[in-house]
């Protein structure tokens, strides 16, 4: 039987209770993933970019990035123009997951390309568990030539 890499996941969030609450929906899930944690939009930066104290980091850049908004130091809207504006980053599916969701906030998470938008409070463990089973999927797929 083939055997499949877990999904690299960062989760770029400063509340200690989100983090928890990803962390058992990923679980719950049923998803295997390795899961990589920035505290705020700056650290995320870093770790994308091997910058500062990821500069000799040894780890392989996310499959998925999961984005709060609502940063210390840099915000989630600047993080995502950053992502989309690199040729090493720009692929990367990003998911907001954020506490507001007022039609602004919205329509600049996907005007600046976010994949999709989730709202926390809506149902982060029912969102976690769909991307879950798309990401399975998505793994089987024969790889590319």
């Amino acid at each position: 039987m083939e055997r499949y890499s877990p999904t690299r996941i960062l989760l770029v969030e400063d509340s200690p209770e989100d983090i928890e609450i990803v962390r058992r929906a990923l679980k719950e899930a049923g998803m295997q993933h390795e899961l990589f944690v920035a505290r705020d939009g700056f650290e995320a930066l870093e770790f994308l970019f091997y910058k500062g104290q990821f500069e000799r980091a040894n780890h392989p850049r996310p499959d998925i990035i999961l984005l709060d908004l609502n940063l210390p130091r840099v915000s989630g809207f600047d993080v995502l123009k950053v992502v989309r504006r690199s040729d090493d980053t720009a692929m990367i599916p990003v998911i907001i997951l954020s506490s507001s969701i007022t039609k602004e906030d919205v329509e600049e998470g996907y005007r600046l390309g976010a994949n999709t938008y989730i709202q926390k409070e809506a149902n982060l463990v029912r969102a976690i568990s769909v991307l879950g089973e798309y990401w399975g999927i998505f793994a089987r797929l024969p790889a590319v030539a």
